[in-house]
């Protein structure tokens, strides 16, 4: 309803005196009137045309004001609406019918004017404001339903950029493994060949060797499959699916992700623990938060003035399970602290970092109904996310 449209309402009476009677008690209030004697055209009326409320009376031949709010109630496009009863019963068993049926009130007659106006006007001013509710949740369902929209395609952009960062040693993985299979089997065929066309036997040192050919085939490409599968299992996207998984697999793949910098440079430590029961998550999202903490702590360690060294432990807890990484780094500033999960904020150069990664790992932890925890010294930093068990 707009707020130049005049209210309508319809009124329901057998007896034309009352109906000219009531008629005349809201004509000053400025309602559009709609005067019915026979219920059945009022009903009729009403699924064309709905009116904003509805004022019965009880007792009518052919239908009387119970059964036609009955079927008011029944229609999308009037059960909404209020319906007021009039009726000469003063009986406590009728009026507890009345609101039964669906009424929001029930007038006695006789009746005041001033009195039949108030609560005229006391249920139409209801139903404005509930109208005016309903619009207003509708407005924030869409804005609600918008964000979480523009929130999982900011995980995905950030989990995009973060894989961006990991290709170059990604394509490095697999290059050293595809250069030596490539290279063992070309030798092999090349020998195969030569064994053939000359029908040469092998001896035991020759046999030796061709089999070490073969191992150094089948390792390469499992190592292959290996890192293809952790790329996989990283990247993947689950949007608000929730769901029993494992995270010791998970978080296994996701330190593979970063075995080309851990390697030989940064000392790794991992106790990872099964959890005692399944763990009702997303993934994908669980991997983000896990890799975020990885990298961070890789680029924390290697500011340590001791050897750089960085632990991964996830531990089963009284209804959680909590995933943790430390490193030995220079602990972050006081300064810094409060920010450290602000959106867009890093201390990183420009070009190095969107600010985003923790913003987006306590978004998803949050989401997760877990908790991130956040200890720090000049010794190190350890950043811990507690997921609680949910069936």
């Amino acid at each position: 309803m707009s707020e130049q449209e005049t209210e309508s309402i319809i009124v329901v009476d057998d007896v034309q005196a009352n109906l000219r009677l009531l008629c005349e008690i809201l004509a000053p209030a400025d309602y559009r009137l709609r005067p019915f004697s026979n219920p059945q055209a009022a009903l009729q009326s009403a699924s064309e045309d709905p009116a904003h409320l509805y004022l019965l009376d009880v007792n009518m031949p052919e239908m009387n004001g119970y059964e036609l709010c009955q079927k008011l109630k029944q229609y999308p496009q009037t059960k909404d609406a209020p319906v007021i009863f009039i009726s000469a019963s003063r009986d406590t068993k009728d009026i507890v019918e009345g609101l039964r049926q669906g009424a929001v009130d029930y007038v006695a007659k006789p009746f005041h004017s001033e009195e039949i106006l108030t609560r005229i006007e006391t249920h139409l001013q209801l139903q404005r404001t509930t109208q005016s509710l309903n619009k207003k949740n509708e407005i924030l369902h869409q804005a609600l339903k918008s964000l979480k929209e523009t929130q999982s395609k900011l995980i995905q952009s950030e989990k995009m950029a973060s894989l961006g960062t990991l290709t170059a040693g990604i394509a490095h993985e697999i290059n050293n493994p595809v250069c030596f299979v490539l290279a063992n089997a070309r030798l092999l065929a090349k020998r195969l060949k030569l064994a053939e066309s000359q029908k040469l036997s092998l001896s035991a040192e020759e046999t030796t060797e061709w089999q070490e050919m073969v191992d150094s085939v089948i390792d390469g490409s499992e190592r292959i499959s290996e890192i293809v599968n952790s790329l996989q299992t990283y990247s993947r996207h689950e949007e608000n699916t929730h769901k029993p998984f494992d995270p010791k697999s998970n978080i296994e793949a996701t330190l593979r992700m970063f075995r080309h910098e851990i390697d030989r440079k940064i000392e790794l430590k991992t106790h990872i623990e099964k959890p005692q029961q399944p763990l009702l998550a997303n993934p994908g999202q669980i991997n983000q938060v896990v890799a975020n903490f990885i990298s961070n702590a890789i680029a924390a360690a290697r500011q340590s003035k001791a050897d750089p060294r960085i632990e991964v432990r996830s531990s089963n807890l009284a209804g959680k399970y909590a995933i943790s990484v430390k490193d030995n780094g220079p602990g972050i500033d006081d300064a810094h602290l409060r920010q450290v999960f602000d959106p867009f904020f890093t201390t990183k150069p420009p070009g190095k970092g969107q600010g985003l990664g923790l913003y987006i790992a306590s978004r998803i932890i949050e989401e997760h109904q877990g908790t991130i925890e956040l200890d720090t010294s000049k010794e190190g930093t350890t950043i811990r996310a507690v997921l609680p068990f949910r069936e």
